[in-house]
């Protein structure tokens, strides 16, 4: 029987000790078994994951109905609806917002994106439970501030370390392949340049012959940089006779499925993926990950590591081969060693298992005797070779970074900056990342900083004074600032709350009645221009994004953890009187007047 895998995290909005007589367990599908609500819905982002968990629905909970929920086919009349993000944001309306009393969401990392908001925040459950292996997202964004709770956390490593996942072995493997002009955001290196860079077929050839020489005969999966080079990839191990095949998201899903399928069978030794296999697809066959595709996030590669740290029989651990590259010291890959801070490494030795296993294997190597797996793999050295694992990341991770040191400070974006240029402050860490420089500041100089440039904190009791100096200031490079403002005041309710689609639809009409009236609707380059072609959910992001954040940053609105509903400040919306109200309608309305006679 298959143990249970703990690396997912359960995040949920609610207390699992008030649902009666409901058990969840996380094994190698997400699977749940509940007995307290009549309707139960999961939510997922690719249907290939809806397959896998109704599957092990129907093995662990037989006696509930489940079905996928497809548009074309109306809504299923089951005790279990599977459906994809998109099918259900799609469709929406077609169900009432009580119609579930326990929504899951698989992959629950993707609930920061506003697609699963919507979805979230349109149903009045009664629980709903997120489930995910990685936690982290690339854009730093909380899944706290969605769920609210943590429900269970338990890192890779130390799941490893209780031997409830296979332990991992590395292989280093250097190339002489220069990245450092390749472009990065911070978050990871562009596509489209990994492609260009890494069209190196000696970089490829090395890549197969290193699984030749170390791991042949076993289940291993090559993570690529895109389609084509999984393509070349799987030619590469072909041509030497091994059985592999390339799989991608531009298959359909029938082939897809068949080359899977073929690949646990056995049929298949070598499957050569880029994203498509990332996440949402159970392989405990994988015995070796080759890690052809350089990466900077830490989100991907755990989710890379996690298609291979599963139990099977036979199996002892995960062998995983990382192409090391060249690169800037700011820029290096994700690795192995650098993901578990092992600063020292021996070709094929443990980089996470249990304790006692790196201890035995530490005493052996002290003795001078060879493990009996670092010899079956080809590989020896007598002495340990020091490894960088310098994390930029881990340096900064206690600092503000220059918009977060800002919005501390309740001041306008890019002054902190600006600051820095003109020699008035001087940053405690700078990161320059392809073509951008990022300031970073330690927490506890905010008071100093404070005092050095004579600001004064927002406090409960001067708030509204600092509000009405910011409208009245009003820095405008398009009209959204008080169109915004015009809405929250029509719109809040007595305690200072607008629901978002509300506000969204206020946005909408205000540049749709300009259009209509044949005004001037905005500036030529700018978005709500074109509101005529816009949805409301791409309106909403625009609105969300730089006029709400403005108010935001100064502490003004606050988004809920409901997410679909912002609210002034308290102590702002309990010191604005109804005369406050009209005469910041005014500023608004007076401030939109001398915009738009500039255009």
């Amino acid at each position: 029987m298959q143990k249970p895998s703990p690396i997912n995290l359960g995040f949920s909005n609610s207390s699992l000790g008030s649902i009666p007589k409901s058990k969840i367990t996380i094994s190698g599908n997400s699977s749940f078994n509940s007995a307290s609500f009549s309707l139960n819905q999961e939510l997922a982002h690719r249907t290939p994951l809806l397959s896998q968990t109704q599957a092990r629905f129907t093995e662990i909970w037989a006696d509930a109905s489940s079905a996928i929920y497809r548009q074309s086919q109306g809504k299923p009349n089951t005790q279990v609806v599977l459906s994809t993000i998109q099918a259900m944001a799609a469709s929406i309306r077609n169900f009432d917002e009580r119609e579930f009393g326990y929504i899951i969401v698989d992959e629950a990392h993707h609930a920061a994106a506003e697609t699963y908001r919507k979805v979230i925040g349109y149903f009045k459950a009664k629980f709903i439970l997120g489930l995910t292996a990685t936690p982290e997202r690339h854009d730093g964004q909380s899944l706290i501030e969605i769920f609210q709770n943590t429900a269970h956390r338990l890192e890779l490593e130390d799941a490893i370390a209780r031997g409830l996942l296979v332990p991992i072995r590395c292989v280093r493997v250097r190339t002489n392949i220069d990245l450092t002009k390749i472009r990065f955001n911070g978050v990871d290196y562009r596509s489209s340049d990994l492609g260009q860079y890494l069209f190196v077929p000696s970089r490829d050839i090395l890549i197969a012959d290193t699984y030749v020489n170390h791991a042949l005969g076993k289940r291993a999966v090559c993570f690529c940089i895109d389609v084509r080079h999984a393509e070349r990839m799987a030619d590469e191990f072909n041509k030497r006779g091994i059985k592999a095949a390339h799989v991608s998201g531009r298959m359909g899903q029938n082939q897809r499925q068949d080359i899977l399928k073929a690949y646990q069978e056995g049929e298949i030794q070598v499957l050569c993926a880029c994203d498509i296999l990332n996440e949402g697809w159970d392989s405990p066959e994988t015995e070796v990950l080759l890690m052809a595709r350089p990466t900077l996030s830490k989100v991907v590669y755990v989710q890379q590591l996690g298609r291979g740290t599963r139990s099977a029989p036979g199996k002892k651990y995960l062998l995983v081969f990382d192409f090391i590259d060249n690169t800037i010291r700011y820029a290096q890959a994700m690795n192995a060693h650098r993901l578990f801070g092992k600063s020292s490494y021996r070709p094929g030795g443990l980089v996470a298992a249990p304790p006692e296993a790196i201890e035995q294997e530490e005493q052996q190597l002290a003795r001078g005797e060879k493990p009996v797996v670092m010899l079956s793999l080809n590989l020896w050295v007598d002495r340990y070779e020091p490894i960088d694992i310098f994390r930029w990341q881990d340096e900064v991770k206690d600092m503000y970074q220059a918009s977060e040191l800002e919005a501390a400070l309740g001041i306008g974006e890019s002054v902190v900056r600006r600051w820095v240029e003109a020699g008035r402050i001087t940053p405690d860490h700078t990161i320059e990342l392809g073509s951008r420089v990022y300031h970073y500041f330690k927490k506890e100089r905010l008071d100093e900083i404070r005092t050095t440039f004579n600001i004064t904190p927002i406090t409960n009791q001067n708030i509204k004074e600092r509000f009405f100096e910011f409208v009245r200031k009003m820095d405008m490079n398009t009209s959204y600032k008080p169109v915004v403002l015009l809405g929250l005041l029509k719109l809040a309710d007595a305690n200072g709350r607008v629901k978002i689609t509300e506000l969204t639809v206020f946005f909408r009409d205000f540049y749709l009645q300009r259009l209509e009236q044949g005004l001037v609707v905005e500036g030529d380059r700018k978005q709500m221009s074109r509101v005529a072609e816009l949805s409301d959910s791409e309106i909403e992001a625009i609105m969300m994004t730089k006029p709400f954040e403005k108010f935001e940053r100064r502490q003004f609105v606050r988004r809920l953890k409901e997410i679909t509903v912002l609210q002034f400040t308290k102590p702002l919306w309990q010191s604005l009187s109804e005369q406050d109200k009209v005469e910041l309608q005014k500023l608004a309305e007076a401030a939109l007047v001398k915009y738009y006679a500039r255009l």
